[in-house]
């Protein structure tokens, strides 16, 4: 698997600023949250599968850790999977009910030329992408989260997803420079919705879509993903990830059913993670039934 953004300088760093403690075992990035009195919390997202555990276990000791959560960069169909699964049960690690990374997505493949990924779209996708053509429909390449910031928040209101301020928006993301693409689309000189995608090495992830009302009307967000993955494209990437469709694993809003159709309508291959885990070395946390 491409290494994860989560796994990035640029994205641990923010959580530095936030006041986590930001430390590294054999490559991979770990972060821990002091809790007042009582001692901490660690997470470590889309890990490296072979970190070292009993590292984990010493991180975990110095710094008095009531909870470690832990979701290795893993898929179901990997040949390492059963040995890995194995060796965290060993280690004390449980499955947990909840998962702070997607744990199912789409990966589109980048390496076809365009035809071929439109060919491999839904019969709708193609319809409404024609209709949007040449009606006075224009994207253009931004960097100002201002414009962009409204779309997000509404979208967030309405479909009940929780949206960062601005400020802490721009901290966590701006620090990735010219490899975040800001995508703003408009029909007739009206802004009609916006995509912010992450493009580094071989692997793009969309991070945020958001169109407004008029958008759904017009059938808009096709025209959206649509010039997302040519701006994925265009920067060298060879696999745009999605970041996440609905997996029946696990709690879920329901509204992520929908947002998992409209993803899936644009082809590429679904790819399920191992999901996420947990360990309590005081066992607290799972006293009160909280993992």
């Amino acid at each position: 698997m491409a290494r994860d953004y989560r796994q990035y300088i640029e994205y641990n760093n923010f959580f530095g600023e936030l006041g986590w403690i930001v430390e590294k075992i054999n490559g991979t990035f770990v972060l821990i949250r002091h809790l007042p009195l009582v001692g901490s919390v660690i997470k470590i997202q889309r890990c490296d599968p072979q970190i070292p555990l009993q590292k984990i276990d010493e991180v975990a000791k110095r710094h008095r850790a009531l909870l470690i959560k832990l979701e290795p960069n893993l898929t179901t169909d990997d040949p390492r999977t059963p040995a890995i699964l194995e060796r965290l049960k060993n280690f004390g690690y449980e499955e947990s009910r909840w998962a702070l990374c997607p744990t199912r997505t789409i990966h589109i493949n980048l390496g076809l030329d365009l035809d071929k990924l439109l060919a491999q779209t839904k019969k709708d996708v193609r319809r409404y992408l024609r209709k949007n053509r040449g009606k006075d429909c224009e994207f253009h390449r931004d960097k100002d989260f201002e414009d962009f910031y409204p779309l997000l928040q509404k979208a967030g209101k309405a479909k009940g997803y929780p949206v960062p301020k601005v400020e802490e928006l721009k901290l966590r993301w701006e620090a990735f420079g010219s490899d975040l693409k800001l995508l703003l689309g408009y029909k007739e000189g009206n802004l009609l919705g916006g995509s912010l995608t992450l493009c580094r090495d071989e692997a793009a992830v969309g991070i945020y879509m958001a169109t407004n009302k008029e958008a759904l009307v017009q059938h808009f967000s096709y025209s959206l993903m649509w010039e997302s993955i040519k701006l994925s494209q265009e920067a060298g990437c060879r696999i745009l990830d999605l970041d996440g469709i609905y997996d029946p694993r696990y709690r879920a809003r329901t509204s992520w059913k929908g947002l998992t159709e409209f993803k899936k309508k644009f082809g590429g291959r679904e790819v399920e993670f191992v999901g996420s885990f947990t360990k309590c070395p005081l066992k607290i946390m799972a006293r009160f039934g909280l993992i």
